[in-house]
C-alpha cells in the first residue's frame, strides 16, 4: 500500500463522512498505527475504519459521492469497502449487542456460495430502501435480481421476518466474531495522524490492549487476525 497514496485516501474520506455528519473512528490495524507508529504499518495492506449499523444508511447514500471521488465501492452487512490506488479502505459495521459492540465477517471460501449470496442481499436490503443502487460485489446475476425484486417489497414484510433472516444469515455465513466493550465506541478521543485529527475509541490504548494484547506496541508483522486478535471468537 502506497503510504503518500493512502494518507490522501483517508483524508478524503475523513472529510466526506465529516462533511456528512457520519458517526465513524479509526480501528484496528490503523488506530494501532496512529498510537504507535504515527504513520501507516508498511506491511498493512488496507486502511481500517469503524462504525456503528445505524450510519449504514448514511453510507449508502453517499455511494455516488464516493464513486465520483473515484472508489470502486462494495456493501455487505459486515462491512463497506472503498477502494482506489491500490489502497482499500474498509469500514467495519458494528452492532450493539448488550454492553458489547460485535462485528461479523464471513467465510471466505463457502460450499453454500450461491446460498450465502442470496442470504446478504436479503438480510441488506431488509435495512436499506437504497438497496437497488448498491453493487454488492458478487457476479451471480440472477441472485441480484431476485433480491432487487424482494427491495420493492421490502416495506410489506413483517420485521418479525426481517429479523429471522438476518440470524439465518448470520449463522450460515458467520466464521469469525469479534466481540468489544461498547464504551469504546459510545464516545470518541482524537489522534493527530498525517497532521490532521482522527477520531478514535474513548480510552484508545485499552482498546487496543482488548483487540492486541498487552504488548500492542510490540510490532508483530506475522499477525494474523483469527489467530492473534484476543477479542476474536471463532465460530464452528
Amino acid at each position: 500500500m502506497n503510504e503518500s497514496k493512502a494518507k490522501s485516501n483517508l483524508l478524503e474520506i475523513k472529510n466526506k463522512l465529516e462533511e456528512n455528519e457520519v458517526n465513524y473512528w479509526l480501528d484496528a490495524g490503523t488506530l494501532l498505527a496512529a498510537a504507535r507508529d504515527g504513520r501507516f504499518i508498511p506491511w498493512d495492506n488496507d486502511i481500517d475504519l469503524g462504525t456503528w449499523e445505524e450510519s449504514c444508511e448514511k453510507l449508502i447514500e453517499l455511494k455516488n459521492d464516493f464513486e465520483r471521488l473515484g472508489y470502486k465501492v462494495k456493501y455487505n452487512t459486515f462491512i463497506i469497502s472503498l477502494e482506489k490506488d491500490e489502497c482499500p479502505i474498509n469500514v467495519s459495521i458494528y452492532k450493539r449487542e448488550k454492553d458489547f459492540a460485535v462485528r461479523r465477517s464471513f467465510y471466505k471460501y463457502s460450499q453454500i456460495r450461491l446460498i450465502n449470496s442470496f442470504m446478504i442481499r436479503l438480510a441488506f436490503l431488509m435495512r436499506s430502501s437504497y438497496y437497488h443502487k448498491l453493487s454488492l460485489g458478487h457476479s451471480d446475476e440472477i441472485v441480484t435480481k431476485i433480491a432487487i425484486i424482494f427491495s420493492k417489497i421490502r416495506h410489506r414484510i413483517p420485521d418479525s421476518i426481517k429479523q429471522r433472516l438476518d440470524i439465518k444469515h448470520e449463522k450460515i455465513s458467520t466464521k469469525q466474531i469479534c466481540i468489544v466493550d461498547s464504551k469504546h465506541f459510545n464516545s470518541s478521543e482524537f489522534l493527530t495522524f498525517y497532521d490532521n485529527m482522527y477520531p478514535v475509541p474513548h480510552d484508545y490504548k485499552a482498546y487496543l490492549v482488548a483487540r492486541y494484547g498487552k504488548d500492542w506496541q510490540t510490532p508483530i508483522k506475522d499477525w494474523v487476525t483469527e489467530r492473534d486478535d484476543q477479542s476474536v471468537v471463532i465460530e464452528s
